[in-house]
């Protein structure tokens, strides 16, 4: 494989890792979704940015294009992003070990869902391709389109693998928690999911002054 093939393959694979294993509304969605109903469902709030990223990737180059109105959207995005946060942390805080038991096997589309308005949602994507993607994106471009296809592969299969292999694991220690234990790290995650919605809010607020 060429070498230049070879430097965007692992720099995608080193990124999407930084971003599938780093702290996040995301990462905190997926590990409550799998303590909740089971790998299946953190599972696939994992796979989301495949699903969402392909607008997120348009909508970025576009606020490159016009800078002062995209970072203004991005802001608005970040709010909205917060005020969603809080309602899943206040869904995770109500959740008990009854309800997780009765849930129907094959009840998926609300975990996808949550997984991608979370995604769509938050400012992390959108600040991930205008800094860093875009830029490695273009820069491999010029090689042909292998290269940007090494790089975009690479990416995204660290960044899903690493979020199913946490779910995996907290799957398996879901077994060993029951009742006050279950109760402590839902409510852990969804504290959680409160300080992630308050930095937004935050961040979004002060930069709209």
């Amino acid at each position: 494989m060429d070498s230049i093939y070879i430097q965007f393959f692992g720099s995608g694979i080193l990124l999407g890792l930084m971003a599938g294993i780093s702290p996040g509304p995301l990462l905190a969605l997926t590990i409550s979704e799998t303590y909740r109903y089971g790998f299946r469902n953190g599972a696939l709030v994992a796979v989301a940015p495949i699903l969402t990223d392909v607008p997120i990737v348009v909508v970025s180059l576009w606020f490159v294009v016009f800078l002062q109105s995209g970072l203004e959207a991005l802001l608005w995005i970040q709010i909205g992003g917060a005020i969603y946060l809080v309602w899943l942390g206040y869904e995770c805080w109500q959740s008990r070990p009854e309800q997780a038991l009765s849930m129907p096997s094959g009840t998926l589309a609300p975990s996808l869902g949550r997984g991608l308005l979370t995604n769509f949602l938050s400012p992390h994507p959108y600040l991930f391709w205008l800094s860093i993607g875009a830029p490695q994106l273009r820069q491999a471009a010029q090689s042909g389109v292998v290269a940007p296809g090494l790089f975009l592969l690479g990416f995204y299969a660290t960044l899903v693998g690493g979020k199913v292999a946490i779910a995996l694991a907290a799957s398996r220690s879901r077994r060993f928690i029951g009742g006050r234990g279950y109760l402590f790290v839902l409510r852990f995650l969804a504290f959680l999911l409160w300080m992630f919605a308050l930095a937004l809010l935050y961040q979004g607020i002060l930069e709209l002054r």
